[in-house]
């Protein structure tokens, strides 16, 4: 499977990762059953998967207060991808 992977133009281009990077092989490891790997390697992955859902509930079914619910929840989704990022890219820098 992993064969199949997009490469990271920019983690190709300047050898650091993007707030994106991780989130395949985090994919993978969650359809293996390997929870704990998963989060690992891209902590948002679970979330997105969650956001989705919500979403598409609230698509067919307009639920009360959903866009607002939606839109909190994309900024909980920003926390957790840009601390992420953060994390990744100071640990490259020291």
């Amino acid at each position: 499977m992993e064969e199949y992977f997009i490469n990271c133009p920019i983690k190709s281009q300047y050898g650091i990762d993007c707030p994106g990077c991780g989130m395949q092989r985090s994919i993978l490891e969650l359809l293996n059953g390997r929870l704990i790997e998963s989060i690992k390697l891209y902590p948002a992955t679970i979330p997105i998967f969650i956001f989705l859902i919500l979403a598409t509930v609230y698509i067919f079914y307009r639920f009360n207060k959903g866009e607002v619910i939606l839109r909190n929840y994309i900024y909980f989704l920003i926390v957790i991808i840009g601390t992420n990022y953060l994390y990744k890219v100071l640990k490259f820098l020291f």
